[in-house]
Order: structure tokens, then sequence, then C-alpha cells
């Protein structure tokens, strides 16, 4: 059954591709609250997206006008799929980085595997999902050496400082936090935008909560834009108010 989920879904996404890459004729797409958000933030010339998986808004982010996109997914089997599908583009420049981000550099770590990529974890899940079409944990596991953002920013030499309007996407499956730990508050200042998934209740054991998130980036002027009403996690975006005076 997962598998012809699957195939559904990447049917959907190449129908989504398409009407995205044409501008999403007669308004055919219903995007999301928080696309609908940020396409209003047009344009959004260099986007960082921590937690990639295969890369699936890639279209998307040149509708919002992107020149620049840097895309980081550690699992080699996301990243080989994230390189081809960013074979397809002519409107952006679009760069896979393959890491594990964390607070500190040259750090352990595992990584729990789900039967759908894009919800491995550092973390284990908190229980087991007993509905059939959610992603549940294989049981296998892949160990990286750590990198921060920083040290990616400054190892592909990622321009914070020229582009007109930037945005910092993460979604780690309840690492964000300590993904933004790793970034330096010279680099973090730069960000216009900061687009975090955030759980509200513990779905994966020991994750960041939304009130640590919410604190760490309020301390550093930032401020809540955009907020989903989903019970279980959803997206928040934050604005930094220096770049807002």
């Amino acid at each position: 059954m997962l598998n012809t989920n699957h195939l559904i879904y990447q049917i959907k996404m190449k129908i989504r591709d398409f009407l995205i890459y044409h501008n999403n004729p007669l308004s055919l797409i219903d995007f999301s609250p928080q696309h609908k958000f940020l396409i209003k933030q047009r344009p959004l010339n260099l986007i960082v997206h921590v937690g990639a998986d295969t890369g699936q808004e890639s279209f998307f982010y040149e509708l919002l006008s992107a020149e620049k996109v840097y895309w980081i997914e550690p699992d080699p089997r996301s990243f080989a799929k994230l390189e081809r599908r960013l074979l397809r583009h002519s409107k952006s420049n679009q760069v896979a980085v393959n890491a594990l981000l964390s607070s500190q550099s040259n750090q352990e770590l595992k990584l729990n595997l789900f039967t759908l990529s894009g919800a491995n974890s550092v973390y284990e899940l908190k229980e087991i999902r007993k509905n059939r079409n959610k992603s549940k944990p294989t049981g296998e596991t892949m160990n990286f050496f750590t990198k921060t953002l920083s040290q990616v920013i400054k190892e592909n030499k990622i321009d914070l400082w020229s582009c007109q309007k930037s945005l910092l996407v993460i979604d780690v499956q309840g690492h964000e936090l300590h993904v933004l730990r790793g970034l330096l508050d010279q680099h973090l200042k730069r960000f216009n935008f900061v687009m975090c998934e955030v759980s509200k209740i513990e779905i994966y054991k020991g994750s960041a909560t939304y009130e640590e998130i919410e604190k760490y980036l309020f301390e550093r002027g930032f401020s809540i834009v955009f907020e989903g009403n989903r019970r279980a996690y959803d997206d928040v975006i934050f604005r930094n108010k220096l770049t807002h005076e």
C-alpha cells in the first residue's frame, strides 16, 4: 500500500511542479497558508533549506524568485534523488550539500531511518504510529559526523550579505534548535525570515519544544509573523525585526 501511495505522491508532485514552473496558471494550486505568506514576501533571492529530503519545494522556491538555493540533506539515498531533481532547474542556481547539521562540528550522531525519508530523525519516535499511511521507523540507523550551519555557510561561500532578501528553512524532525545553535549570530542576523517546523506535542523523544525555539529566536531579534494551527506540528515563520524597522 505504501508503494502505491508513493507512486500517487510522485505523480501529484510532477503535476504540481509543472504548474508552478508555469506560474500556477488559473490559480490551479491552492497553496498552504505558510506558502501563501511566503509568496507575499517575494522576491526571496536566497534560500537555505536544512532538511532537504528530495527537494520537493525546489520549483516553489523559483516561484518565490529565488536566485540561489542551498539544500542540506544527510541521508545519501535522499541526497541522490535531490541531486537528480536539481538538474531540472534552469531559472535558479540550486546547490545540494550532503551533511548532518547540529550545534557542534565533528559530533558523532545517529540518524534513525523511517519508511518515508522525510521523517528521518536523530531522535526516536515517542510512540509507534498506528495509521498505516504514516511513516514508521525501519529499525535502521546511519552514523554521521556533524557540521554546523555556519561551517556549511563558510565552506560553500554562501553570500548572506549582498542578497536583497533571504529565507532560512529548518525541517529536521525535532533537531531544529540544535541547528540554530550551530549558526553564529552574525550569520543568523543576515536572514530576513526563518521558517521552522515546530512540534506542539512531543512526537520525538527529547526533541526541542516550540517554546524553546521561540525563546531562542526572540532573544536574537526575531518575531513570529506566521503560525500554523495544526495541533501536533506545523510551520512557524519568524521575521528579523532589524531588517523591518
